[in-house]
């Protein structure tokens, strides 16, 4: 396995993962650093994965997002932004092209969804100010599309998959959260939350679909000291005990005063949700801050087979499954691809899940279901 990343020498170098030697070293753009983390994906469906980063450039208008080949580092493609470029790209399929869009935010508060074979434009939606953090996507209203999650100076918004702001939500405080947030059922009613910390001290929850607060926790107050939540929490059922827990780190940090420096780290056990886990920043090792991407990696949730049937469809309190053997184990998902249950019974309740598309299979048959 090899490890990407960026430099503030302009680069992005891979060092081989056994033994730390340089694998190779890419100059992307000399008068810059390369703030931004790596994202590693296949942008153009060849079957060889690929990387895109960004640059915090210092002579006006030359700020860019890159895109090359993982194995040979060929320049694909590169356009222009209005400003500097700190975190990285989200990844997404949102016109299930088998070609991924990618979503970048920059320092001008611009947002950009991008087509990820050629760096095309799709839409652009302006912020209210800087956008620094990554950006989020996943399915937050279960309605098989997926929405963008983004954080500018001092709020998080919600954005449909066309770019249309969908909720914002200001951060008490004038706040700011600048690592982004993590995402995952926290509160157990079968949707996706928000979790975030903020730089004074607060760690907070909202609802995914509305953009409601759950619950809004003062780290700072507990500890009793200026507390600047640094980065996105972790999510996972971390001791096993049936309850989502929540990790985060924070701290204080003079410069060049080091010796006042402090920091703390809490473990905070917040409901009896269904996650799923959210174990590192910006999601997973490719860094795509994207739980979309899921469906397309369990092959049968592409299958539509009428040999499989169920009724009502839409349904709202309990479905009925025809032509499924009682024997057989039937197994819901949703729409990210995360099992929500498996039974052997032909009748199944569906009054606890929230509205919005799902999955139902039986064997190695599938039927797309709504849930109202």
């Amino acid at each position: 396995m090899e490890i990407l990343h960026g430099g503030f020498d302009g680069h992005v170098m891979c060092i081989n993962s056994e033994n730390g030697s340089v694998a190779w070293s890419k100059e992307v753009f000399s008068n810059s650093w390369v703030q931004t983390a790596p994202t590693i994906v296949d942008l153009n469906n060849d079957g060889q994965l690929d990387f895109v980063v960004g640059t915090w450039a210092f002579a006006p208008d030359t700020n860019r997002i890159y895109a090359y080949t993982a194995n040979t580092q060929n320049l694909l493609w590169s356009k222009q932004v209005f400003n500097h470029i700190y975190h990285g790209t989200a990844v997404a399929d949102f016109d299930h092209d088998n070609k991924p869009e990618l979503v970048v935010g920059d320092y001008s508060g611009k947002l950009f969804a991008l087509n990820g074979e050629d760096g095309s434009t799709v839409w652009e939606y302006q912020a209210n100010v800087y956008i620094g953090a990554p950006a989020t996507i996943a399915d937050l209203n279960n309605d098989g599309d997926c929405e963008i999650i983004f954080c500018d100076g001092y709020g998080v918004g919600v954005l449909s998959k066309a770019g249309i702001l969908i909720w914002y939500y200001t951060i008490p405080g004038v706040a700011q959260s600048f690592r982004g947030v993590a995402v995952a059922d926290i509160n157990g009613d079968n949707a996706l939350d928000i979790v975030f910390g903020t730089n004074k001290g607060h760690l907070l929850a909202l609802n995914g679909n509305s953009g409601t607060l759950i619950w809004d926790l003062d780290l700072g107050a507990h500890l009793g000291k200026s507390f600047d939540i640094n980065h996105a929490p972790l999510i996972a059922d971390f001791d096993q005990d049936g309850q989502i827990d929540v990790f985060v780190v924070g701290g204080k940090t003079d410069y060049p005063n080091f010796q006042t420096n402090y920091g703390r780290a809490y473990m905070i056990s917040v409901g009896t949700g269904s996650g799923p886990e959210w174990l590192m920043f910006q999601h997973d090792l490719r860094r795509k801050s994207s739980m979309c991407d899921a469906p397309v990696s369990i092959p049968f949730l592409d299958i539509q087979n009428e040999q499989i049937q169920v009724f009502p469809n839409p349904a709202s309190t309990s479905i009925q499954i025809l032509h499924c053997q009682p024997n057989t184990s039937k197994e819901l998902y949703n729409s990210v691809g995360q099992l929500l249950f498996a039974t052997k019974e032909n009748e199944i309740g569906v009054s606890r899940y929230a509205s919005g598309v799902y999955y139902l299979k039986c064997g190695n048959r599938v039927v797309k279901i709504s849930i109202e």
